[in-house]
């Protein structure tokens, strides 16, 4: 009985963005991607150039893909939640880095309400990190800022696909709104009251493009060099508080309070407001 329910969910169930097979779909074969779908789905063309986007990112991270990446198209929001336990539009599970793309997503993509492209970018970012880190490290000792700030950032969504502008974010800190980095929890772990009365309509795209800014900010302040420094000691070892005051010299809140006051005392920004 226990084997005949675990091979169900390795299958067809929860376990599916962890199964070393997949089935049930048809398979597209790509150089460096594997792209399963469903017969009768039409994909965004630019699911054709996820081998140049992938090399992309590892130029920009100095981090390769230690295997093919695994980007599945489901048909209906039952597989999604069947699957993944969620309905949103597109998410990453680890280790392998494997990506589950709603159907929802494919439709708005085709439709060209929403930059497939972009939001690939976003998830190969979170597959790269994905490869490139134990799953204990991942969700122990890697920030959830940090991660959906890198991928943001990545795909450079500032302003795109409902991700706020720049100048949105700016306008927003200016009247003392931030979305503090420890509210944006990871699995099993519950959202801070605060968090959820967070005056933003759409907080969470709000907190991403905040995150993004802050990376952006990093790697402008102290070099991309010592972002990737950074970068590379906290996939392998550490905590994020000594791995951060190690590598920029001040504590992690402390970085953030200069990171605000350079947002609200800047003025090039606001010549776009």
């Amino acid at each position: 009985m226990l084997v005949a329910v675990l091979t169900y969910l390795l299958l067809w169930g929860r376990l599916v963005p962890y199964s070393p097979l997949i089935v049930g779909f048809e398979r597209k074969t790509l150089e460096r991607a594997n792209i399963y779908y469903h017969g009768g789905q039409i994909l965004p063309e630019s699911i054709d150039s996820i081998g140049e986007f992938m090399t992309q990112l590892e130029t920009l991270h100095t981090l390769s893909y230690q295997r093919k990446v695994d980007v599945l198209f489901c048909a209906s929001e039952d597989e999604e939640r069947r699957f993944g336990g969620t309905t949103v539009r597109v998410i990453t599970y680890p280790p392998y880095g494997r990506i589950l793309i709603s159907e929802k997503l494919r439709r708005e993509s085709c439709a060209g309400d929403k930059p497939f492209a972009d939001f690939l970018k976003h998830e190969l970012t979170h597959a790269l990190i994905d490869q490139n880190i134990s799953v204990y490290r991942l969700l122990r000792f890697f920030p959830e800022w940090l991660n959906e700030g890198l991928a943001v950032y990545s795909a450079n969504q500032f302003g795109r696909g409902g991700y706020c502008k720049r100048e949105e974010v700016i306008v927003l800190l200016r009247q003392g709104l931030f979305y503090k980095p420890e509210w944006f929890v990871g699995p099993f772990r519950r959202t801070p009251k605060e968090a959820a009365a967070f005056p933003v309509e759409d907080r969470m795209y709000f907190a991403y493009s905040e995150y993004g800014m802050i990376v952006d900010d990093l790697i402008k302040t102290y070099g991309k060099d010592k972002f990737q420094s950074y970068l590379h000691t906290l996939l392998k070892t550490g905590s994020p508080e000594e791995v951060f005051q190690q590598s920029f010299g001040l504590p992690f809140d402390q970085y953030l309070e200069a990171f605000k006051a350079r947002i609200v005392d800047s003025t090039a920004e606001s010549k776009a407001l």
